[in-house]
């Protein structure tokens, strides 16, 4: 499977990090592909697996799964100049609207960063929500403090989709679940201010995730 992940920062390497053991073909993306290139290459010679570096129109036309992990702010327009590139193709949106505080969020109670997303992209792009509630540094230890590995809920209208992001998360060692149609990113997204305002309070160093048990 050709994979390809949008943005050269933490979120983007944490990804590629935890799917180098995977058979898939990975291309790490940016606006400008010298800066993918060396980051390929980086990560190239720590893992001893190629990882490829590419612009994101590059990365995105030969890819069946895209991951965009790039700024809430750039979002909208990345993925706006990727719709026909990325038409019948998976996308995996892991982006949060978080305020400048993080502590909340720059959409409204009726919608979700994915959903409006979703409207800029288009029908044929089969948007799926999945990661949000995910902080860089547990795709190094998923298993934080040698406890169970957070869940990582998936939400989205194509069920085939959010199956192949399922599967992609748990080789990741997260847990997968379906949490229903795209509207549930409205939940998903402020979980996340909820996260990042227990993990401050209680000094969890970033390394913290949701599990349900039952």
């Amino acid at each position: 499977m050709q994979i390809a992940i949008l943005g050269t920062g933490r979120m983007a390497k944490g990804i590629a990090w935890a799917l180098r053991d995977t058979p898939h073909d990975l291309t790490l993306a940016s606006r400008d592909a010298a800066r993918a290139e060396v980051l390929a290459r980086e990560m190239t010679a720590e893992n001893a697996r190629k990882f490829h570096g590419a612009t994101y129109a590059a990365a995105a036309a030969r890819a069946d799964v895209t991951f965009l992990a790039v700024p809430w702010a750039a979002a909208a327009g990345v993925v706006e100049s990727l719709r026909d590139a990325l038409a019948e193709r998976v996308l995996v949106d892991l982006t949060n609207p978080l305020n400048e505080r993080f502590d909340g969020l720059l959409v409204g109670d009726g919608t979700s960063g994915s959903e409006e997303l979703a409207r800029t992209v288009g029908p044929r792009v089969r948007l799926v929500a999945a990661l949000k509630n995910t902080f860089a540094g547990t795709f190094a230890e998923p298993h934080l403090s040698g406890g169970p590995a957070p869940d990582v809920l998936i939400a989205g209208d194509d069920a085939a989709a959010k199956d192949e992001v399922a599967r992609l998360v748990e080789a990741m060692g997260f847990g997968a679940l379906d949490a229903g149609p795209l509207a549930v990113a409205r939940t998903i997204e402020r979980m996340t201010v909820l996260l990042i305002q227990l993990a401050t309070k209680n000094h969890w160093n970033w390394n913290a995730g949701f599990k349900l048990v039952h």
